[in-house]
């Protein structure tokens, strides 16, 4: 996911689709500046 707000929903979008297929996979959110470097990163648990 890209630091910039338009970016934001995709883990929810993903989160959202697991839910309704019935599945669950391992999930990591990295967010990456504008100029390419990491921000932050952490596991999600669904």
């Amino acid at each position: 996911v890209m630091e910039v707000p338009c970016c934001s929903g995709l883990p929810y979008i993903i989160k959202k689709g697991m839910e309704r297929a019935g599945k669950t996979v391992p999930m990591e959110t990295v967010v990456i500046s504008t100029r390419g470097e990491i921000l932050e990163q952490c596991q999600e648990t669904p």
